[in-house]
């Protein structure tokens, strides 16, 4: 990624990275200037004094987990952290937990297991290949830096991406959770899609008692019907 995709030979890698699916999905955005731009902007950071991370085939990590037409459901996060493993809230594990991980836990099982305290891995893997897109708002980040300044340099990729998907693949549930992600909903195809917002896990007291995982299997459970699939098995075990 020595100078990010600019030839057809990088446009492989990039295949590579996100999926083949991904990739057709979003040619119309990643062959422009803009794209381009990006590129430079990772690369700069990549090769100088600034700490810019992920880097390389992590940045996109969380489409390689998910293709498009098995998405179900989104849940975008701030942006990455030294802690997590570059998908949305999600921790490498118990001593690398990113802010808010903890207080996401702790819905699943009030949510989901009437209060039990589970024995929870912090690494998400788990959900996005069940279909769970963790798509950060900026899918890189600078040390020392807020998430708004690599918000700006990724909104216009990422709003492309949310507008592609729920054009394309009706009723899939996007979750906005704080501020920033939620600069993102105007992007949704709302006649197509289920939207749930709330707070950021980063606020404790505002984010516990949303019930949306417990809602959003409801979702699926209908949508599951409406597509004569198993709603047990299309349902999301979070």
């Amino acid at each position: 990624m020595k100078h990010f995709y600019k030839t057809k030979t990088r446009m492989s890698k990039l295949i590579q990275h996100m999926g083949e699916e991904w990739y057709e999905l979003l040619k119309p955005i990643i062959e422009t200037d803009y794209f381009k731009r990006v590129g430079a902007f990772v690369n700069t950071g990549k090769f100088n004094s600034r700490s810019v991370y992920p880097t390389g085939r992590d940045i996109f990590k969380p489409f390689k987990l998910t293709q498009p037409s098995d998405v179900k459901v989104v849940i975008l996060g701030n942006g990455p952290d030294k802690k997590d493993n570059n998908l949305a809230w999600s921790g490498k594990d118990l001593l690398n937990m990113p802010s808010g991980l903890n207080t996401i836990l702790k819905e699943v099982e009030n949510s989901e297991h009437d209060g039990f305290k589970l024995d929870q891995d912090p690494d998400l893997t788990r959900w996005a290949e069940q279909g769970v897109l963790l798509l950060n708002t900026c899918l890189t980040m600078e040390k020392g830096k807020p998430p708004l300044d690599h918000y700006k340099v990724w909104a216009k990729f990422n709003k492309y991406v949310i507008k592609a998907l729920s054009d394309k693949f009706p009723a899939i549930i996007f979750m906005f959770w704080g501020d920033i992600p939620k600069k993102l909903i105007s992007s949704v195809n709302k006649d197509a899609s289920f939207i749930l917002t709330a707070p950021s896990p980063l606020d404790v007291g505002g984010f516990l008692g949303n019930g949306y995982f417990k809602k959003s299997n409801e979702v699926l459970k209908e949508v599951a019907i409406s597509k004569d699939l198993d709603p047990t098995e299309y349902q999301i075990q979070w």
